[in-house]
């Protein structure tokens, strides 16, 4: 699993002992702000408060081929459904694109300079590539083909404030998340410019978004020490709020590829896992991070989490089934009863799991 923090550095974690395995890989100098996972090849790309977007191997935990110096803070990252164009949105209001290839970002063409008044706090590209949407510091969303980069249209909620998060639907391309400073969640028809949902129970800051592979569930992170899962279907709660003991501020979510894991990053450094299906966390948090975990991504191969701190260092976190189990038979000291195994591990071939 991978996690970002805000002095710059890249860790490789063992869940088992919830220990580092490696030493700190130094990147960033300040906060890492955003992480965006390549479709295909085993690289992730960040962007931090020292203004460079950096290009990371997943497989050796270590940068790869050249990033790219910017003369602005870029606060979010993303990368096309083919991976070969980057996306990133900037503190001075203005977007840039980048070509991808060989681990190396390139320029693609001149930034579109303030298109937000302030800041670019979010973005979101559609699972079939054709709109970017892009969200403000001032309260709105601009729409853009991405293939023309021309602007599509504007959503304005009722009462504006600054947008923090965005999320396309996978499945359903014209359903857009958005979550702002006052704990409005929004689902959005992109196409008509409508509002769909209007997904209540925040009372602050929604930090995060993120939907469910099948795009059947949307999972909001907020100040207010919870994480909602909500029906994008009927926008009704799957499942009581997710919250942890401390009521920490919850700043990041992000789900697993399969869609049976959620994990979780908040302002006390610790980064939790937690079971989809029932709601119930995935043993204790992860910790001794060094700072508010800001960004989770996962990564498919290896399969991980990246983790992006508010310090700038960033933290890479196995999920595997074989390293849990393994975990929880030492813990346990003893095999798993058909009841514990039916409803940890829902779906595997059950039997004798801690036989080894």
């Amino acid at each position: 699993m991978l996690s970002a923090a805000a002095d710059g550095e890249v860790l490789l974690w063992d869940p088992n002992q919830q220990t580092p395995l490696t030493t700190r890989l130094l990147g960033h100098q300040g906060t890492v702000w955003s992480v965006a996972v390549h479709p295909v090849d085993p690289i992730f790309v960040t962007s931090g408060s020292d203004r460079q977007l950096r290009v990371w191997d997943a497989l050796a935990h270590v940068p790869r081929g050249d990033g790219a110096d910017v003369n602005s803070e870029a606060f979010a990252v993303a990368f096309s459904p083919d991976g070969a164009q980057l996306v990133s949105g900037h503190q001075d209001g203005s977007l840039r694109f980048w070509r991808y290839a060989d681990a190396t970002l390139s320029s693609d063409g001149d930034p579109l300079p303030e298109v937000h008044p302030r800041s670019v706090l979010a973005l979101a590209i559609s699972r079939n590539g054709t709109q970017l949407a892009s969200a403000g510091d001032e309260g709105t969303i601009t729409l853009w083909d991405l293939a023309t980069r021309t602007p599509l249209g504007t959503l304005v909620p009722q009462a504006p404030n600054p947008i923090n998060a965005l999320a396309f639907n996978p499945q359903a391309p014209a359903q857009l998340a958005m979550g702002d400073s006052n704990g409005l969640v929004l689902l959005w028809d992109a196409d008509q410019r409508v509002i769909w949902r209007n997904l209540e129970g925040h009372n602050t800051t929604i930090n995060s978004l993120a939907f469910s592979p099948d795009g059947r569930t949307l999972a909001s992170a907020s100040r207010d020490g919870t994480v909602r899962l909500w029906d994008t279907a009927s926008g009704a709660l799957r499942l009581p709020p997710l919250t942890s003991p401390t009521n920490a501020w919850v700043m990041s979510v992000a789900f697993s590829p399969d869609g049976r894991l959620l994990a979780t990053g908040d302002d006390e450094r610790r980064v939790q896992l937690w079971d989809v299906a029932s709601g119930q966390a995935l043993g204790g948090p992860f910790v001794g991070f060094s700072d508010w975990v800001m960004q989770l991504r996962f990564v498919t191969e290896p399969p991980s989490v990246v983790a992006g701190m508010l310090d700038g260092s960033l933290v890479q976190l196995d999920f595997a089934v074989e390293a849990w189990v393994g975990r929880a038979c030492r813990i346990a000291n003893r095999e798993f009863t058909p009841e514990e195994a039916s409803l940890r591990l829902p779906g595997e071939t059950l039997g004798r799991l801690c036989s080894n």
